[in-house]
Formats: structure tokens, sequence, C-alpha cells
């Protein structure tokens, strides 16, 4: 067969699985991919444990992801790609960084894919959910996926699971960091910080009692999991969202939670311990050394020779440069993507990430005195807190937390209007 009649062979498939993506018969499929979203730190957990297909479970997300970006082209309406312009400037910026980095093609290309491969899960549910009650759906599914998560973690001091070494200052008495299956305390705390408000948000929201104790149930033993993981960062992360949606909508509440934390951080000894490191000399001479301080002011030394379009996607902060160059991690996202991008990248993707939070924001306060409002809040806080934390570690650089951000953002604003709130 001719090279022209491959492609017309292609073309004819292509069409056809887009005519079955676009027709009903593929909405359970298609549902379960989206339950499969946020289900995903225990379903990565256990593919890569099942030997018969551990060996492509790291392929898994990919085809997924691109699957449901099939179904979003071959179901998206007319007139709905309302937030693709404040998106382009970060494509075509990241694109142009890739087409002139001819020196580290594949690093610069796997940068480039660590960055933005999951924000097409924005528009995956902003087209593809279809009414509040799947809405409702998922985010119950990843309320009781973290709650699970959590009680992997609660239960490791019981099973004498040994925090590693590099995890504890030698200085600190912590005893355990947990970490659940995600192998990393930081990360857990983030995942713990966004899971713990929107499953307030949902308690908040519930109205059949048992339903809300079982909710506000689970929102204990993610916080206390968030508490346990005893990573600074997540910790400040939780409250400062906290603080910022209570003080919109209840300047007193947010009186007392403000006087709450100080109380909290204050009176309990290994909180009032790990804070007050922080200002140490010892740890402030190991973090200009070794630490964050020092990783940010090279970051900054590096930024000095490219200014405006950084060094170039996955060349610098990252787990991609840390892979192809051995550089250390930033753990900060934002310096890394300076770095990477420059300021005109970091203008770009703040410019993007600004849109569709105050596009929740605003989505949120239309829905008021509606169940929707209530959830709406947790839902915008958790993604406070991640963009919080994002200034102290590189969350971003977690699949599984990027994919939760940019879902969680499209299920806040869902393309039509007519399943908005439920009253």
């Amino acid at each position: 067969m001719t090279v022209r009649g491959l492609l017309h062979a292609g073309n004819r498939r292509f069409r056809s699985l887009m005519d079955i993506l676009a027709s009903p018969s593929a909405d359970l499929p298609i549902r379960i991919g989206l339950y499969l979203v946020v289900l995903f730190p225990v379903v990565d957990y256990t593919l890569r444990r099942i030997p018969v297909v551990s060996t492509l479970a790291p392929l898994w997300d990919q085809a997924l992801l691109a699957l449901l970006i099939l179904a979003v082209l071959a179901r998206r309406e007319a007139g709905e790609a309302r937030f693709l312009p404040a998106l382009m400037p970060l494509l075509a910026l990241n694109v142009a960084s890739l087409a002139l980095d001819l020196n580290y093609p594949w690093a610069a290309f796997e940068g480039l894919r660590a960055s933005l491969q999951f924000i097409p899960l924005f528009f995956v549910a902003r087209h593809l959910v279809d009414s509040h009650r799947l809405r409702y759906g998922l985010f119950w599914a990843l309320g009781a996926s973290a709650t699970l998560v959590a009680g992997l973690g609660l239960i490791q001091p019981i099973l004498g699971v040994e925090t590693p070494a590099g995890w504890v200052d030698m200085t600190e008495t912590i005893g355990i960091r947990i970490f659940s299956i995600v192998q990393s305390p930081n990360v857990l705390g983030g995942h713990m910080a966004l899971a713990t408000a929107v499953i307030a948000g949902l308690a908040w929201g519930e109205r059949r009692p048992l339903h809300r104790f079982l909710w506000a149930l689970a929102a204990g033993i993610t916080g206390l999991t968030l508490l346990l993981t005893f990573s600074r960062g997540a910790w400040l992360a939780f409250a400062g969202a906290v603080l910022i949606i209570t003080f919109i909508l209840d300047k007193r509440v947010f009186a007392v939670l403000l006087v709450v934390s100080l109380l909290v951080g204050l009176g309990l000894p290994q909180i009032r311990t790990r804070f007050l490191a922080v200002f140490t000399e010892e740890y402030l001479e190991k973090s200009a050394l070794d630490g964050r301080l020092g990783r940010w002011l090279r970051a900054y030394d590096q930024l000095r020779s490219r200014p405006l379009f950084g060094l170039g996607p996955g060349r610098y902060g990252g787990a991609v440069a840390a892979r192809h160059f051995g550089i250390s991690y930033v753990d900060n996202y934002y310096v890394k993507t300076l770095a990477e991008t420059g300021l005109v990248g970091l203008a770009a993707f703040l410019a993007w990430t600004f849109t569709l939070v105050h596009a929740a924001y605003r989505r949120w306060m239309d829905a008021g005195g509606t169940r929707w409002w209530k959830i709406s809040a947790g839902v915008l806080c958790g993604l406070l807190a991640v963009l919080l934390h994002n200034g102290v570690e590189n969350i971003f650089e977690v699949p599984y937390m990027n994919a939760y951000f940019w879902f969680a953002a499209g299920l806040m604003l869902m393309a039509r209007d007519g399943c908005e709130v439920e009253s």
C-alpha cells in the first residue's frame, strides 16, 4: 500500500473512532475514564504492583488522557472555547522554546510534557461532565479515595513503618512522618490539603445528617493525616487557603480561625518546634548551603543570564533537569518556571492560572445560596491550597496532583450552564 493509501486508511479509522466517541454508546466508557482521573493515585499504585501489567503501568495515564482528549474533540459544542485564548500564550511560548532548544531537544520535550500534559484535563472536565449529578459523583470519588489514602497513612505507625532518615532533620524529635502510598510526606501533605478542603465542602453542602457526619469524619481523617505528614509547606498552604476563603465568607469567622491557628501552632510542642526550627541559625545555614534558600538563589543566578525566556523547558529545577543534568529540585514551582521559561514564561503561566481561579471565584459567587455554593467553597479552597503549596514545593511535578488541580478547576467551570447549580 502506498503512503497516500496508508494516510487515507488512517484518516478513515480516526473518523470512525471519533464517531464512536461522539455516540451515546461511549457514555459509559467516558464516565469510567473520568472516575479514573479522580482515583489516579490509587489506580497508579495498584497497577504498578500487579506483575502482569507493571511494565505498562507508567503508560496508563497517558492512554487515558489521549482517549479523553479525543472525546472532548468529538463532543465539544460550538462556542465553548472560552478559556483557550488565555492558554495560548503559555502554549506558544513553550512550543517556541522547544523548537529553539536544539542542543537538548529530548530534555526540552520532556520538560514541556511535564509542564503541560495534564492541562487538557481542565477542558475534559469542562466539556465532558454534563450534569451536576456526575460532577458531585466525581468529587465524592475524590474525597473517598483521599480518605482511603489517608487511612493507609495513619496505620503506618501502627505497622511500624519507619520514616526515611532524609525526611527528618537530626535536630528534630518528630518520630515519624507518614507518607502512605505516595512515597513522600510533602506530596501527601499537598494531597490532604486539597482533599480536606473538598471534603469539608461536601460535608457543608450535604443535606442528609448521616452523610454529613460521614463526610465530617472523612475530613477529620484527612486533616489528621495532613497534620502527621509534618509538612510545613502543606500546613501553611492549607491554613492560608482556609483563611482566604473565610475572609471572603465571614470576617468574624476569619478572625476566630486566625486566633485558633496561632494557638494550635504555638500550643502543640511538635508543631511549634517544627516551625521555630526554620528560624534557627543552623537551619538557615543549611538551607542557604543546600536547602530551599540555596536552590532558590542558584535558580536566580541562572535567570540572570536569560531573564526574559529562561534556560528552556526541562533545563533547571525539576524532575527532568534532575534526570538529564543532575540538577537538584528547586522546591518552588514558580521559581523553577522562572528559571526555565523566564519572566515571560512565568507571567504567561500566572495569567492562565489567575484566569481560571478568578473565573472559578465568579462562578462560586453566582451560585450563592445553593448546595453547590457550599461545595464549591471547599473546592476553591483546595485549589488555592495547591497554588500556595507550589510556592515551597514542586507540587505540579507530581502527575496526579497536577491532574487533580486542572480537573477540579474544570469541574468548577463546567461549560453547560443548565447544570451549574442544584438548589
